[in-house]
């Protein structure tokens, strides 16, 4: 499948090769992961235990040292700090539209009527 190629959202864009680069930009997977992965941490808070040296124990770096992990420092950690869900929202639904008609066209020109 030519858009399994595009599953890029499991790599940062920093660690993508140029050579493929352009791919991260045309996959609607990406799209879709972005604006799930902004949607759910956004204005969100999680607590961390502490260890009993007093040393908090967070499954990412606690910046602010206060045994709590902001969502947003999360987004920051990966890059999504800049991800407008509901732009991405409007992407994924254009690429929707373009598949259907792309399909559209190749029924109605491959499309012979007999069965």
């Amino acid at each position: 499948n030519f858009f399994i190629l595009g599953w890029f959202f499991f790599v940062r864009r920093s660690n993508i090769p140029n050579y493929w680069e352009w791919f991260y930009y045309i996959s609607f997977y990406r799209y879709t992961f972005e604006g799930f992965f902004v949607n759910e941490f956004e204005g969100t808070t999680f607590g961390c235990d502490r260890r009993e040296s007093g040393e908090c124990d967070c499954f990412v770096p606690d910046l602010n040292n206060n045994c709590k992990i902001e969502g947003e420092e999360i987004l920051i950690e990966y890059g999504y700090e800049d991800v407008n869900k509901w732009g991405w929202f409007g992407v994924v639904i254009a690429f929707a539209l373009l598949f259907h008609f792309i399909f559209y066209v190749l029924l109605r020109v491959f499309n012979t009527g007999e069965r």
